[in-house]
């Protein structure tokens, strides 16, 4: 039997095929079946309507922060491989200008501190300058990262990347560097504070309001 014989079959069993993958762009197909292994298509469009709806393009995707990635695609399974996937994906095929976006959702937005830390009170009074330590580390990563160049980041964290060729990499931190997402220091401003608080209610994800004296302490000044 001939393909074209199969193809014909399957067209009088089943003339109107409907993929159990739910997607609006072709792009999202290909990650969705990316995402689909090892478990459920199910599940697959549980998530990839909150995936697709927070990062609605290919330059959002490739530009996406790694850790957000990981928790919005976690019930899936093998997370992290996954999160490294989708943005490997992203960056190919806007390489390859398919699905060619005109620029980054991160140039349009305003400074937003995404990335925190977190620790109980007591334990910052306790063992500040551990504290103290670690943010000043976190400084001199920033320090790094912005009086470098792409390849130079690139050369350093490849190993952290080991199934990702470097040259992507180096797109990936330019990418950001064009979006100029990284701060110049830890510091995080009570006004940026408050855009997260207002982002997140207008998502109903939090009801009342939350202060920037009561959560944030700034180790670094």
């Amino acid at each position: 039997m001939k393909a074209i014989d199969v193809v014909n079959y399957l067209d009088e069993i089943i003339p109107n095929p409907k993929c159990e993958l739910n997607y609006n762009k072709d792009y999202e197909l290909v990650i969705a079946t990316m995402l689909s292994a090892q478990t459920t298509d199910k599940r697959v469009n549980e998530v990839t309507e909150v995936l697709f709806n927070k990062y609605p393009s290919l330059s959002a995707l490739k530009n996406a922060d790694l850790d957000d990635l990981k928790k919005i695609i976690r019930p899936l399974g093998s997370y992290n491989k996954k999160a490294l996937n989708i943005i490997d994906i992203a960056t190919k095929l806007e390489k390859n200008k398919n699905g060619y976006v005109l620029s980054s959702v991160g140039l349009l937005s305003d400074e937003f501190p995404y990335t925190a830390f977190y620790a109980r009170k007591n334990d910052i009074k306790n063992n500040k300058d551990i504290f103290k330590n670690f943010t000043n580390a976190i400084n001199d990563g920033l320090k790094y990262t912005l009086q470098n160049d792409s390849k130079k980041i690139a050369s350093v964290i490849k190993d952290q990347f080991s199934d990702t060729d470097v040259s992507l990499l180096e797109e990936m931190i330019q990418s950001y560097k064009d979006a100029d997402v990284w701060l110049d220091n830890p510091f995080i401003e009570e006004k940026f504070f408050n855009t997260i608080v207002e982002l997140l209610k207008e998502n109903k994800i939090i009801d009342n309001d939350v202060y920037y004296k009561d959560l944030v302490n700034n180790l670094y000044e």
